[in-house]
């Protein structure tokens, strides 16, 4: 997983020049609804980590999705 969160668009693909450009959101997103929806089941300690971790996932998509915008301008 890279540092910013936002999963490549495959995992399985070769680590060469390109391959890790282009990433998925939309796995990103199901990511972060599924630590949303954990948090809901677990008790305080262990939930707040789980939100927290849904918190970070969907900053970095509106990173991502920022970046992406200004770059394509």
């Amino acid at each position: 997983m890279p540092d910013d969160l936002v999963p490549y668009f495959d995992c399985d693909a070769p680590n060469n020049e390109g391959t890790t450009l282009y990433r998925d959101s939309s796995a990103a997103s199901l990511v972060a609804n599924a630590l949303l929806e954990l948090s809901t089941f677990v008790e305080s300690a262990e939930s707040e980590r789980y939100y927290d971790a849904n918190k970070s996932v969907r900053l970095a998509r509106v990173v991502q999705h920022l970046f992406n915008s200004i770059s394509d301008n």
